[in-house]
Parts: C-alpha cells; structure tokens; sequence
C-alpha cells in the first residue's frame, strides 16, 4: 500500500538516482520550494532521509543557515544516498550565481555538484502539479480545491495512493474529510466550546462541508446546524445519539433559537430546547386539565395527547431527561387502553389466569406513569391524572374478583408450602413482589427464558398471616393468637428467625447472600425491600423499582452462577397503590380487636356490613374486609390485607440453570508448618482460599486463591509465622461465588 510520502519520497531518491561507474553521485538533492508549501512533508521525511532544512539554526530538526548546510554536504561520503536540502522560501532564480544572496552563495555550486527536484520543465514542484503530473501519483484535484490542498497536505500524506484515485478529482469537501476524519466531532467541539478560534485549514472545512463560517460566530453554526441540511443532517445525529459529550451545544441553540412561546410544532420541539420545554409546559398545562373529568374523557384524551407528544420521546432532549411529561404519557395512554377493558372469567381461578396473562399490564403502566418524572409537582399531577381511570378500573374487576372470592366454597392456598428440598433449587423470597413487577423482572431476566407463573395468597394478605404460607415448611405451624392473627412453631411465636428455623429443619438451609450457598443442597434466601419501600415511600415507589428489579435479577444471576440449578422466586402479598389515596371506608377502632388498612378482626361476630373471609391458618376466626380497594384508613396510598387480584396473585418465578449441581466438600484439612493440605470434592473450576472473613476477598491471607488440581488436591502457603493460632475460614469459590464455607484455625489440626 503506497502512500503519497512514499510516493514522494521515492521522487526524491530518483532525483538523486545516477548510473554508478559513469558518472559521479550527486553530492546532494536539492528540494527548492518558492511557496514553502513542502514544510510538512519535509518535516515528515526526516524521519526517513537525511534531510537538511535551510533556516535557523536548530540541530534538533537538521535545520541551520546555508555554510552549515554546505558543511555537511561537504563531508557526506558519496558512496552512500544523497543528502536532501530542503530549501523553503527559495527558487532556483535564487541561487542563480553573482545574484545568489550572501546568505545562500554557500549553495550555489550545490546545483552543478549535486541534483535538483524538479516537475515539468524544470519547474520546482508544487504540491498541486506533483499530485497530478509525478508518474507515481497522476491523482486529478479539482481547480477549486488547489488552494486548499497545501493546508490539507499533512493528512493526506498518509492517504493510500489508490484511495485517492478512487476519490479523483478531489474536490474541498473531499479534501476536508480526509485532512479532518472526524469533522463532525470538530464542528460540534468547536460549537460546544463557544466558538473558540480555529486553524484556517478547519475553518475552510466547515465552510465548504457544511457552509459556515467559523467567523460568523456559534450563533450562525447553531441555527445551520438546527436546519439538519446535507452533511449537517449527519452532525446532527451525531449530536442527538452523544448529546452529554458536548454540553455547550444545548446552550448554543437555546440562545441562537425562537424565543420560547406558547405555540410549537413537533418539528421545532426535537431541535430547539426552548421549544421543547414550551411543549412540556403545554402537556403540564393539559394533563392538569384532566384531574377532575370522567374516566372515559381522560382515556380519550390521554390517547390524542399521546399521538400528540410520542415524537419527542425520539428526540434529543428526551435523551437529556427534558421530556419526563412526554415519557409519563406515554404509559398514561398505555393504561387508558388497558383500563378500558375488563377481564374475562367468572371464578377465582378463570379471573387469576386473566389478571396473570396480561390484565396485570394496567397496573404495570401506571407504575410507569410514575416512574416517569422526577418532581413532585409532576408526580402529583401525573397521579392525579391517572387516578380517575385507574381506580375506576381497579374498582370494576375486583368488585368481580371480590365476588368470586366470596362466592367460591373454598379458595385455594400457596402451592409453595408443600416444596420440597432438592439439590440445587434456590427459592428467593421477596417480601410484596406484586405480579406486575415480578413480570417486569421477568422481561429483565429475558435471556434465562424464566418462567412466570401464580398462585393465590393465604389471607388476609398480610405478612404474619402470607409469609409463613408461602413458605416451604409443610404445615407445620400452629395459632399462637387468633385475636392478633400470630402464629407460633414448638410454642414460639413465628417471626423471620423463626421461620428460618424451621426451614432450615426441612432442608432448606437459610442463606443470607448467594455467597453463602450450596447448591449440593437446596437454601431459601430472603432479598429486597419492596413492601418497606411502599410503606414509606408511597407513590414514590414506582421511581425506585426499576433499580430493585435489577438487583433481584442480579442476586438470581449471582445463583446460577454459584452452581444452582433452580431459581424460584415467590412472595407473600401484592398490594394496592393509588396515588391520592384509597377509598376510606369507615370502621371504628372501638369494635376491633385487630386492625390494618385492608383488614380487621371485629369483637364478637362480624356485625359490619363489610365482607369476611376465614383467616388462613383457623377458618373460625373470621376476617373483616375492607369492601373494594377500600381502605380502613384515611389517605393510604399504599397497603395491602384486603381481597383483590394486585393483593392475591402471587407471582411465582422460575428461572432454571444449565447443568447438575455437585457437592462441594472439604473432605481433608490438614496443616504442615505454615502450609495446608486440602483435599476438595466438587467438581471443576474451583478455587480455595483462607480468609478472615468468608465474604471479603479482601481479608485473604494468601497472596492469590489458588486453583483445584485435577485430582482435588490444593496447597495452601500461609507466609510468616504469626499467623498461627489465628481463626479463618477456608473458602471454595466458583468463580468469585463462595460455593462451601469452613472455619479453621492456622496451623491447628485438632
């Protein structure tokens, strides 16, 4: 691949070239160039020629006055190539004899001693005739751009010859992508920066790629740049897919655009920002419209403001966060067309299957209106808005659900209770995983093909009352207190340690990290904290989902990685969230014995006319129910207790592993002096370390863990001597994934 410096440098050699045996070496070749437009490639050369610049004196770059040229000339053997002068500035009338000036006479007898570089009759080249007339190169430049290649010249002497011929004529734009690759990058650095000062190379590109003129000022690039024409539409997108990495352009549309109004067009509102918060202000001012209107005329208008505001979701600013209205619209529209409808089904089970198939998605869109804006003032209003639709939603097919409930001559129970333990199964309980946001979790975990499937919750839905009926212990609890709805194991009242008791007893070793597990066995892990998020956070929860999704994906991931083979992930309740707060319906407190927002325990019998079910756990033990998605309690906009599908359908989510779970067990320990001796069963891909602490890398008292041999066998170097005596614990990883856990002493075999 020959570039035009090779190209050039191989006109230079030729120059010099002379037929040994007849005549003698050119004591040099001297480069005249009248222009100076030679410089760069000059400069470029020195690195592969002996080349001498006439100029200033300066050793570092061979560059010094016309006697220290003719000195080195002088002493240069001529069995070896040609020394280049380089003469910038100089013609060969300059070296014409009696009119040579005193400084260059030096170099006079230089040109009969030596070679000169010359083009077409016996002319000094000049960049532009070397490019179409050196036999090498014959690359056609438009006359238009002549002017500009010599400033251009620098990039294109790394250009491969045959590239340019396919370019030919090169024209200035052409010119100004090669000498500046990534113009676009430039143009928009040089916007974002305010509009510093620019080589006059880079500024004849932007004019000729994109038509402006770096003179007049950001004002003039940003509107151009704002009409997307030609090569600008490309800057553009650009722009638009990086905007964070130049920040000033937003200020320079800001200032060079429409002043900010009241009307707008879509157009507009993706390039100029002003524009696009006018566009915010009028959907803020719309939306507030619809907070006390019909459900039916909100579904109808969320749908036309949706046609009305999608197109800047695509745009620049959206990118920037300046679009939050725009985005909550969005999935207001999605829960007007998904409330409208009604669930099919007349039992439990027909309207549980319903809801689990995609009934669940009303509820799903307006956590996503939520989750949508930042502020306050725009959470209020966007649960404003949605509150009319929704409840009435909410209202409609649980008054269904409600009346199945009551009707059914028994509900059914958590099929979880009765798991059983196998290798490799891992269940993960997370305390009010509703359905909606286990089926985003599910679209989060995509690639594992998990499976999302139901069962119905124990009630009331309360955590006392759900959690140990969820949980794989078999039944064997008993009441403690029907009054409080408490229960105990062996005459101890059930709370979390409890019943981490009891599991461990079924086989179900209770972990508190993936790091902790087996997967020789089966573990029950407890992770994250939804049900206390709502509680304080109320409408505020839809904002933080999105990362609790990912952490309980990555906790499931963490799983699979340490060797187990099965993830089921389950819950105890749903919940109902309403921003603005649910329906209150009355009941005093003097008449209960027990009482939550969704659910009571009256005295006596149930002389409300508020419906009752059997409490799970002692069907004479009958549980008040707020009617509806009614609250007990005045302004709850989130709680949970009460009879509805976002209450009772409980997600169970499977997500399998490839692979057999092995056992991973120390099966010998054994120190000798400062080193021990282990023996590990489990399979391949382990490594074994000692560390203080069992979860913290960092507290190793290795200097690396150290592989499993192919037999089983690791060796294990503590340095020093002060270690011994001291407590650790010897650890097998997978991966970085403790997999098998055993406390030791240094240095002790007891």
């Amino acid at each position: 691949m020959t570039t035009v410096l090779d190209a050039l440098d191989r006109a230079l050699l030729a120059a010099g070239g002379h037929q040994r045996g007849e005549v003698a070496a050119p004591a040099c070749v001297l480069w005249p160039d009248p222009t100076g437009e030679w410089r760069e490639a000059a400069a470029a050369l020195r690195g592969r020629r002996t080349l001498l610049t006439l100029g200033a004196y300066a050793p570092e770059t061979r560059t010094g006055p016309a006697i220290w040229i003719r000195s080195v000339v002088d002493v240069q053997p001529l069995s070896q190539e040609p020394v280049i002068v380089y003469l910038p500035g100089l013609g060969l009338d300059a070296l014409r004899g009696e009119a040579a000036a005193e400084a260059v006479r030096p170099l006079v007898d230089l040109q009969f001693r030596g070679a000169l570089f010359l083009g077409a009759r016996k002319r000094p080249w000049s960049v532009a005739s070397f490019f179409r007339d050196f036999k090498d190169l014959k690359i056609e430049v438009a006359e238009s751009a002549r002017p500009a290649l010599v400033a251009h010249l620098g990039a294109l002497l790394d250009q491969p010859v045959n590239d340019l011929r396919t370019r030919a004529p090169l024209t200035l734009p052409t010119l100004s992508r090669l000498a500046f690759p990534d113009l676009p990058g430039q143009f928009l650095s040089w916007l974002s920066g305010g509009g510093p000062p620019v080589p006059s190379a880079l500024a004849a590109a932007f004019a000729a790629e994109y038509g402006v003129d770096p003179a007049g000022g950001v004002p003039e690039g940003a509107v151009t740049l704002a009409a997307r024409q030609g090569a600008l539409a490309g800057v553009w997108e650009r722009f638009a897919a990086s905007p964070e990495g130049y920040p000033g352009v937003r200020a320079a549309l800001e200032a060079a655009g429409p002043a900010s109004g009241g009307a707008w067009t879509a157009e507009e509102a993706r390039v100029w920002p002003q524009v696009n918060r006018a566009a915010e202000e009028s959907l803020r001012r719309d939306l507030h419209a619809l907070r006390d209107e019909p459900a039916a005329v909100v579904r109808e208008r969320l749908l036309a403001l949706e046609r009305e505001h999608a197109d800047r979701r695509t745009g620049v600013w959206a990118r920037l966060g300046e679009t939050p209205l725009a985005n909550a619209v969005e999935q207001l529209a999605r829960l007007a067309v998904s409330s409208a409808g009604t669930l099919s089904g007349d039992t439990v089970t027909q309207l549980g299957q319903a809801y689990a198939s995609g009934g669940f998605r009303a509820d799903q869109a307006a956590l996503g209106a939520l989750a949508s804006v930042q502020s306050d003032a725009d959470l209020d209003l966007v649960g404003a808005v949605l509150r009319v639709p929704y409840l009435e939603w909410l209202t409609r097919v649980n008054d269904r659900f409600c009346a199945a409930a009551l009707s059914a001559p028994n509900l059914s129970t958590p099929t979880s209770s009765a798991w059983t333990p196998a290798p490799g199964l891992a269940v993960v309980f997370v305390d009010g995983l509703r359905f909606d946001v286990a089926a985003s979790l599910a679209e989060h975990l995509g690639s594992l093909q998990p499976e999302l499937g139901w069962q119905m919750s124990a009630l009331p839905t309360v955590t006392p009352t759900a959690k140990p009926a969820v949980a794989p212990v078999g039944g064997a609890l008993e009441v403690l207190s029907a009054d409080k709805l408490s229960l105990s194991y062996l005459g101890r009242a059930v709370n979390a340690a409890v019943l981490r008791d009891l599991l461990t007893g079924r086989g179900f070793t209770a972990i508190r990290s993936p790091a902790g597990g087996d997967p020789a066995g089966a573990v029950w892990l407890e992770t994250g904290n939804l049900d206390s998020l709502g509680h304080s956070q109320g409408a505020g929860l839809a904002g933080l989902l999105p990362a609790e999704v990912r952490k309980l994906g990555s906790r499931i991931q963490a799983l699979l990685d340490a060797g187990f083979t099965e993830v089921r992930v389950i819950t105890d309740h749903g919940w109902l969230l309403l921003p603005g707060g649910l329906p209150k319906a009355e009941l005093l407190g003097a008449s209960t014995v027990f009482k939550k927002g969704r659910c009571a325990v009256l005295k006596g019998v149930n002389a409300s006319a508020y419906p009752s079910v059997p409490w799970t756990w002692d069907p004479d033990v009958n549980v008040t129910l707020a009617p509806g998605v009614h609250s007990f309690e005045a302004g709850e906009v989130y709680t949970h207790g009460g009879l509805s599908l976002q209450e009772c359908i409980l997600p169970v989510l499977t997500v399998r592993g490839q692979g057999k779970a092995e056992a991973v067990t120390f099966t010998s320990v054994r120190w000798t002096g400062n080193r021990c001796r282990v023996q590990v069963t489990g399979g391949g891909g382990l490594t074994v370390d000692l560390r203080r602490r069992a979860a913290d890398a960092a507290s190793s008292v290795l200097t690396a863990p150290k592989s499993v041999g192919a037999e089983g066998h690791v060796s294990l170097l503590v340095e020093g001597d002060d270690m011994d005596g001291t407590a650790a614990v010897l650890v097998a990883l997978r991966g970085d994934q403790v997999v098998r856990q055993q406390p030791l002493t240094v240095g002790d075999n007891a």
